[in-house]
């Protein structure tokens, strides 16, 4: 049983860490924009937000190192799944900057919600 429920929560980890990432950059849809309307660039409001995103994921991913410290001999059983879920959030975060850099300034401005 354990052999079909790793595969799946692994993909499902993958699937939350992506979401939670986009959706947490769609929600700073406005400083987005503002940033960009005082005439940052795309690539530095890019480089900002996913900078923050990731200091921000480290300081949640703390706890998780620190249990892994303490007791190394369960991060063996999770290590895969949190690499997949590192990689996830970041590839959403990347994702979410790239779809929202590329609308117009205007749009992103005058939309409501």
């Amino acid at each position: 049983l354990m052999d079909i429920l790793i595969p799946i929560m692994i993909v499902l980890f993958g699937i939350i860490g992506f979401m939670v990432s986009y959706l947490i950059i769609r929600n700073r849809l406005n400083e987005l924009a503002i940033m960009r309307s005082i005439g940052s660039g795309k690539l530095n409001v890019f480089i900002s937000f996913f900078i923050e995103q990731l200091i921000l994921f480290s300081v949640g991913l703390l706890p998780v190192i620190i249990f892994g410290l303490i007791f190394p001999e369960y991060f063996g059983y999770y290590k895969v799944s949190l690499y997949y879920y590192i990689i996830s959030y970041l590839a959403g975060t990347s994702l979410a900057l790239l779809v929202l850099g590329r609308t117009k300034l205007l749009d992103i401005l005058f939309s409501k919600e």
